[in-house]
C-alpha cells in the first residue's frame, strides 16, 4: 500500500462473507437486514473488499461479524489469512 496515494480511510466495515464461501447466496439474516435497510444484500469477502477499496485509492478497517442471532457468520480466524493476502 502506498500511503501517498490514499485519499481516504473507511474506518468501520464488516466482513459478512467468508473468503471460503464466495459463491454462497445471502443467508436469511442478511436478506432480512437488506429488507430492513432497503438495500439488496451484496456482501463481499475481504479480498473482494480490498480490490474495491484499492481501485478507490482508499484504505479500510474491517471487522468480522462473528455471531448474528447465535449463528457463526464469519469466524475471526479467517481474517488472519486475509490480512496475509493483503500484505502481498
Amino acid at each position: 500500500m502506498n500511503l501517498d496515494q490514499i485519499v481516504a480511510i473507511d474506518i468501520h466495515t464488516h466482513a459478512w462473507k467468508s473468503a471460503l464461501a464466495v459463491d454462497d447466496a445471502p443467508n436469511e439474516q442478511q436478506e432480512a437486514m437488506g429488507r430492513y435497510f432497503r438495500y439488496q444484500p451484496q456482501h463481499t469477502t475481504v479480498p473482494q473488499m480490498a480490490d474495491m477499496y484499492r481501485k478507490l485509492k482508499m484504505a479500510f478497517v474491517v471487522f468480522t461479524v462473528t455471531f448474528v442471532a447465535g449463528v457463526v457468520v464469519v469466524p475471526a480466524t479467517l481474517i488472519v489469512p486475509a490480512r496475509l493476502w493483503l500484505a502481498c
